[in-house]
C-alpha cells in the first residue's frame, strides 16, 4: 500500500494521519479487516470529524469488533487504499475503495458495528504491517486467480457499494482490470 485515506464528496482525498502499514492480504475465509491496531486507531481518530464514536468491545480477541454512533451515516467517507503496481519508487499507484457500507453497518439509519478489526498480529514477513482484507473488500470486486501464472486480478463489481442485509446483492463479472498480482513478487497494474 502506498497511502490509506478518506474519499470525500467535496474534499476528494485525504490522507488518514498515522496509518503505516504496507502490505495487503486478500483472504477468502476472512468476514471482515484485519488490520494493524494502529492503523485502526488513525481510522478511528478520523472518523471522529464525521461525528462517529467508537466503543472498546469488552472482550478484546483476534475478531472482536467496535461499535460505533454517529448522527449521519450518511456522511461517513468511503476508506481508499492507494497500491503502487510494485515496489520501485516511480511506480504507479491504483486506488481500490471500501464503501462506507462495506466497513460500517447501518442501524436505525446511524452507525453501529465497525467491521474493521484491530490486531497486533504480524502476517507475513514484512514488519511494515499488513491488512487482511475481507469479505467486505472483496465483496465490491471479483478476483480472478491465475495459478499456473501466479498472477491475481481484481476487478470491481458493476454494483459496486450496493449492499443488501450487509453484503452485496449481486454483480457483473463484466468490468475493469484493476490489478493483476503476480505471487512472490510485486503488483503490476493490467490495461485494458
Amino acid at each position: 500500500m502506498n497511502d490509506i485515506g478518506f474519499a470525500e464528496k467535496i474534499n476528494g482525498f485525504t490522507s488518514i494521519s498515522g496509518a503505516t502499514a504496507k502490505n495487503v492480504i486478500i483472504d477468502t475465509g476472512v468476514s471482515y479487516a484485519i488490520i494493524p491496531t494502529k492503523d485502526f486507531m488513525a481510522i478511528e481518530e478520523g472518523l471522529k470529524k464525521y461525528g462517529v464514536e467508537c466503543k472498546e468491545p469488552k472482550n478484546s480477541s483476534l475478531t472482536s469488533t467496535y461499535t460505533c454512533k454517529c448522527d449521519k451515516y450518511e456522511n461517513l467517507p468511503d476508506i481508499t487504499i492507494n497500491v503502487k503496481e510494485s515496489p520501485k519508487e516511480d511506480a504507479k499507484t491504483k486506488r481500490f475503495t471500501l464503501p462506507k457500507e462495506s466497513y460500517m453497518e447501518l442501524k436505525d439509519g446511524g452507525c453501529d458495528t465497525m467491521r474493521l478489526t484491530p490486531s497486533s498480529e504480524t502476517w507475513g514477513l514484512s514488519s511494515q504491517g499488513y491488512w487482511v482484507m475481507g469479505d467486505i473488500f472483496l465483496q465490491n470486486y471479483y478476483s480472478i486467480y491465475d495459478f499456473p501464472n501466479h498472477r491475481m486480478g481484481l476487478i470491481e463489481s458493476k454494483d459496486f457499494g450496493v449492499v443488501s442485509d450487509g453484503w452485496n446483492k449481486h454483480a457483473d463479472p463484466q468490468g475493469e482490470a484493476k490489478v493483476q498480482i503476480d505471487w512472490g513478487q510485486e503488483f503490476e497494474v493490467l490495461s485494458k
